[in-house]
């Protein structure tokens, strides 16, 4: 049987994705087309990448002329096309409205756009009018979108999207890591992991150590990552008098990254917003819970007190409240709490996410098929 033919349009190379991309390489005939190469940025976060990891054929739209992007949709019109955004990328519009010319397959996998994002006035006005408009047309003969995360569906759902035709969706890897070890210590170990921006939440989640400090004594945050924030951390730190409490290591090597993790009791992502937030998928890979805000998209991988534990976005109160629930779990609880994450690892594994995903295919090329559920709800 002849496999289906699908050209993932991408902004860049990503350890995030590349497992996804290889193991639904196994079942479709898979082309990726990537915006860019690898940015200094991502380096600087730590992102070491070897293009020899990706099982599957790809190019990049910076080697490509207009024309050649053209003729490569041309003869490429009867694939199913998976486009990263709408927006995101010029060729990606293009390639997409010559699709819908062409009356071509097309799918959405986007999250929603990062809300108060800085922008001029002209694109504000451009977006808030001219793009629902577009959006709205191309959305219109789209086979349907995956969305990331609860935001994701929302946005979707303000373009007009019918509700059937939204699949969630997420981002997805693997990770190579021994069993999460018992070890025995009386210090409760908590890791955040990522940029330190304001988004990020970051100095909420200080001003909360710092507040649960006047309850609890036996705890530490190791912090992982670096910004434009990390004087004001620094400065909030010795403000506190938390500096036997909290560790700022900096930038470490992505690969390095779930060691740490591991080792740790809970993950705390605190954004205000992240359309998804990979971080989290580590967490449960590594058997470590994870405390998440309700901002994050990867919360739906998140069940209340039973695998992890969300609080309200920005809500001081909110997660002290969560972060002192864990200080008081039994030891019973605790060890029930990672029977849970471990059950949701194995729902996020690629294997399991390949599955979901060729049956949102097969429902999006066959809209009488049943609607899929995602293998962590």
């Amino acid at each position: 049987m002849k496999k289906t033919e699908i050209i993932f349009w991408m902004n860049i190379p990503s350890f995030h994705q590349n497992d996804f991309l290889n193991e639904i390489s196994i079942d479709f005939e898979l082309f990726v087309v990537f915006a860019h190469k690898i940015n200094v940025e991502r380096v600087q976060q730590g992102w070491d990448f070897s293009e020899n990891s990706m099982n599957f054929s790809y190019c990049y739209l910076s080697d490509k002329s207009v024309f050649q992007i053209f003729q490569f949709i041309y003869q490429h019109k009867n694939a199913l096309h998976i486009f990263g955004g709408i927006w995101a990328e010029k060729y990606f519009f293009m390639a997409l409205l010559l699709l819908k010319w062409l009356k071509g397959k097309y799918l959405i996998y986007s999250e929603a756009p990062i809300p108060n994002k800085k922008r001029s006035i002209f694109k504000r006005f451009f977006l808030q009018n001219g793009f629902n408009f577009i959006a709205r047309k191309l959305l219109q003969d789209a086979k349907g979108c995956l969305a990331v995360g609860k935001s994701g569906e929302d946005f979707f759902k303000k373009l007009g999207v019918d509700e059937n035709r939204i699949l969630p969706f997420g981002y997805f890897r693997n990770l190579s890591i021994s069993e999460k070890q018992k070890i025995n210590k009386n210090t409760i170990e908590f890791i955040f992991v990522g940029q330190l921006i304001e988004r990020k939440g970051i100095t909420l989640l200080i001003d909360a150590i710092f507040a649960l400090k006047q309850h609890f004594d036996n705890f530490s945050l190791t912090i992982i990552g670096s910004g434009r924030l990390e004087s004001t951390i620094l400065e909030q730190i010795q403000h506190y008098q938390l500096q036997n409490h909290v560790k700022l290591l900096g930038t470490i090597p992505a690969d390095e990254v779930p060691t740490f993790i591991q080792k740790a009791d809970l993950l705390i992502l605190p954004s205000d917003f992240d359309g998804w937030g990979m971080v989290v998928n580590e967490a449960i890979l590594c058997q470590t819970p994870v405390l998440v805000s309700d901002a994050c998209g990867a919360s739906s991988l998140i069940k209340n007190n039973q695998n992890g534990f969300i609080f309200q976005a920005g809500d001081l109160h909110s997660l002290l409240n969560q972060l002192q629930h864990f200080m008081n779990l039994s030891e019973k609880a605790r060890f029930e709490l990672e029977e849970k994450v471990q059950e949701t690892a194995e729902k996020i594994h690629t294997k399991s996410i390949s599955s979901y995903f060729g049956q949102c295919i097969d429902f999006c090329l066959n809209p009488h098929l049943p609607k899929p559920k995602p293998t962590w709800l």
